[in-house]
């Protein structure tokens, strides 16, 4: 081994029983909640931070800075303890304790925002930066185009799974935070799989392409799916992607997050929106279709929040 780094990427793609009928179509799970530091966001943060260093010089002064909802922090930690860099996180104050707490475990700064502003843990961080600029660096998920580049990959690897499992997938469903995963994955699984269909799934109180796309305002609100919606659409978002959008049921994501559990899979609730968003579409689309998702992080993340 390397190094911790190593073991980014590669997880499993399982079969989903017991959540269906034979009459629907077939559910794959990606399991992205199995990567290290329990969140698929690690993919990206690995890809943006090395596209850093061959970008600018990093010195022993160098702090490594975002803005997240709790598993972009913990992602960007995790990668900068492994490669020896400072990081400070800017969590907004209605997320998971445990968030902030795993930050600071991996030897991070975290600043918890008053959120004020919808925005206010972003206005923060870059009010930070100001302060020293040649020094401090704004990772910048929501327009870092390394973002998606970096899902690219998972792309690949659904079809090294497809192929190994002997599948053709009709269908990849999956929500949305920055974007960013559901972008990459469909940009690869579009070469690989010209007919397959991509299924954005987006939070009740933050549906950019959802009103969009049926002539609907709506007013943001911080979402109950913690990561899923932000307060703006990100640059990094390419609409032609994604060939349906729907809005995931919050309650239904809470209530299947917690089946999930009983069977051994104890992942978080955008995960649970995710499965639940899956199931839903495996009983429209009927027993010849095959559809894709992913898990995004663990369960543990959650505990404060009395989800269990």
């Amino acid at each position: 081994m390397k190094d911790l780094l190593h073991y980014i990427g590669n997880t499993p793609l399982i079969k989903l029983t017991g959540f269906t009928t034979q009459n629907d179509a077939t559910i794959y799970v990606k399991l992205e909640h199995l990567n290290p530091a329990g969140t698929h966001k690690v993919r990206a943060y690995l890809n943006m931070i090395e596209k850093i260093e061959r970008d600018k010089k990093i010195t022993k002064n160098t702090i490594f800075v975002e803005a997240s909802s709790g598993n972009s922090a913990i992602a960007g930690a995790f990668i900068c303890a492994v490669k020896g860099y400072k990081f400070k996180a800017f969590i907004p104050d209605y997320v998971s304790k445990e968030r902030g707490k795993i930050v600071k475990a991996y030897g991070a700064e975290v600043v918890i925002s008053k959120m004020e502003s919808p925005s206010r843990h972003k206005e923060q961080a870059l009010e930070f930066i100001k302060q020293d600029p040649q020094n401090r660096i704004f990772i910048n998920q929501y327009n870092n185009s390394a973002n998606p580049e970096s899902f690219k990959i998972l792309g690949k690897e659904i079809y090294k799974n497809c192929n190994e499992k002997k599948i053709i997938p009709d269908y990849f469903l999956s929500g949305a935070g920055t974007y960013g995963l559901i972008t990459g994955v469909a940009i690869s699984l579009k070469k690989y799989y010209p007919n397959i269909q991509t299924i954005l799934i987006e939070s009740p109180t933050a549906p950019y392409i959802h009103a969009k796309r049926n002539n609907y305002t709506f007013l943001y609100q911080i979402p109950e799916l913690t990561g899923m919606g932000g307060a703006s659409l990100p640059k990094i978002a390419d609409e032609k992607l994604y060939d349906i959008a729907d809005v995931a049921d919050e309650k239904d994501a809470v209530a299947m997050t917690r089946k999930l559990a009983k069977v051994g899979l104890f992942v978080g609730k955008t995960s649970g929106a995710n499965i639940d968003m899956t199931i839903k579409y495996a009983r429209k689309l009927g027993k010849e279709k095959i559809i894709i998702t992913n898990t995004f992080d663990t369960g543990e993340r959650y505990l404060s929040e009395n989800l269990w």
